[in-house]
């Protein structure tokens, strides 16, 4: 852990916690029937640029042609990108430690904030996050439920099938809820707020 955050008096939870979803195989995990539109990385010629529904997820004509130099971003000596715990919650977790964070809450970034909203298909977009959030649920959060909390993506494009208990109960399961509850209670214990 860093020197200046040895010893806080208070729980620290980061509350932009981004997660990649780029190094899962999502063909894998929806219905055949959507395989060829499942969200996937492919390099158009130096670059990785995500498709869903065959669509590129790119925001330049650049990265779309694959032509042009590379992005070069000014590197910021506080931005963490590009870490390995962005996808893989085992080594997410010695970096949440050394910058004194005890709770992270996750969410992804290049499907549940870009992708899905983009998707025309109601069929595929309920088939991709409910594959999404079995991720986050039962593989990023599940293997340190303490100290990730995952944030549900739901298609918008078809607010029935947001709405089902069914995917309700996969994105809040009982064990998550509980997990919740002993999170808030300890947020209140050291916050010392008093609930009537």
């Amino acid at each position: 852990m860093r020197p200046d955050l040895q010893h806080l008096p208070f729980l620290t939870v980061d509350c932009d916690g981004h997660i990649q979803e780029h190094k899962v195989r999502w063909e894998e995990r929806l219905p055949k029937q959507y395989f060829d539109l499942a969200p996937r990385w492919v390099m158009v010629g130096n670059r990785s640029v995500g498709f869903i529904e065959q669509k590129s997820q790119a925001q330049r004509k650049e990265d779309i042609l694959g032509t042009g130099p590379p992005l070069q971003p000014k590197p910021r000596p506080d931005a963490w990108v590009g870490r390995e715990g962005e996808w893989d919650p085992h080594k997410r977790i010695p970096d949440m430690d050394y910058e004194g964070i005890d709770v992270g809450v996750c969410f992804g970034s290049s499907i549940a904030i870009n992708g899905l909203v983009s998707v025309e298909d109601p069929g595929l977009a309920v088939a991709i996050a409910q594959a999404y959030n079995d991720w986050v649920a039962k593989e990023f959060c599940a293997a340190y439920p303490h100290r990730l909390k995952g944030i549900a993506a739901l298609p918008l494009q078809d607010p029935q099938a947001a709405a089902q208990r069914e995917l309700r109960e996969e994105i809040f399961n009982k064990r998550f809820e509980s997990e919740s509850r002993k999170f808030l209670e300890e947020i209140r214990k050291q916050a010392m707020i008093e609930y009537k």
